[in-house]
């Protein structure tokens, strides 16, 4: 019986977009951290607020979007008897009669 991909592939989908937030957040307060400072001094504190949401919304999409195919739940990868049989090429390479 084989075991299902898509418990892996949800975990593997919420921490890309959690640490996708915490990256694209963090890339909006360096890029933007003038504008960021300058709202604040005038005690507006919800320009910062959506700003920062959108640059780790963004950041979070692009990290899930990011997602290499091997990780997904669809790919086929190769057979056991492959791997087998590449692990046995690889500790016993063939011998070439020599020249």
């Amino acid at each position: 019986m084989k075991k299902s991909k898509w418990p892996d592939f949800i975990v593997t989908v919420i921490m890309r977009f959690i640490a996708g937030v915490i990256l694209g957040a963090g890339v909006g307060l360096i890029g933007g951290y003038r504008g960021i400072l300058k709202a604040l001094s005038r005690d507006h504190m919800k320009v910062p607020g959506i700003w920062l949401g959108l640059c780790g919304l963004v950041g979070g999409i692009i990290a899930v979007c990011r997602t290499p195919y091997w990780q997904t739940p669809w790919y086929k990868g190769r057979d056991d008897d492959q791997d087998a049989i590449a692990k046995a090429f690889l500790h016993h390479p063939p011998r070439t009669p020599p020249d």
